[in-house]
């Protein structure tokens, strides 16, 4: 199901000093890949208040969430970011109208970890309809990173937010 509690809208004020991040991916791992790249070079040339540790955090969670775009829907996305003044907030739309599940993998297994490392390693995360409908999209999975690290989980559990 959509994530309906916290749907922020995309700000018309800058990424800090400058607009929002907007990097529309093929459906390639190539694309993904030069997509990873650009992402992480734009957060950190933005000057974020967010220490290396918490923009590699960032880093991860929009290459696990562009690679499972590219791996399970073969459809063009868009990945969007912008600052809310408190956290970096990352979302990766695409028009499937399949719905990704959080998985918890075997040890063995070689994939499937994807939302589960965003579910560990970012503040919050979820899934909804995306801001904006007018390019087709249909859903769009999201995540923040603040400052902090979120806290550890308890014994048991599989870690951060959602």
């Amino acid at each position: 199901m959509f994530e309906t509690a916290h749907t922020p809208a995309v700000p018309d004020a800058p990424l800090r000093r400058h607009k929002p991040i907007r990097i529309r991916v093929q459906p390639t791992p190539e694309a993904v890949h030069v997509a990873r790249r650009t992402f992480a070079k734009a957060v950190r040339e933005a000057q974020l208040p967010l220490s290396s540790s918490r923009l590699a955090d960032a880093v991860l969670c929009a290459a696990e969430v562009l690679a499972n775009a590219e791996r399970h829907t073969q459809r063009l996305c868009e990945l969007t970011a912008y600052w809310t003044g408190s956290h970096l907030h990352v979302e990766v739309a695409d028009s499937s109208p399949e719905v990704p599940e959080k998985l918890v993998p075997a040890p063995s297994s070689r994939s499937g970890r994807g939302l589960l490392m965003v579910h560990v390693y970012a503040d919050r995360w979820g899934i909804r309809p995306p801001v904006s409908a007018k390019d087709g999209w249909t859903k769009a999975v999201w995540f923040e990173i603040g400052p902090e690290a979120p806290p550890e989980p308890l014994p048991g559990q599989v870690g951060g937010a959602c």
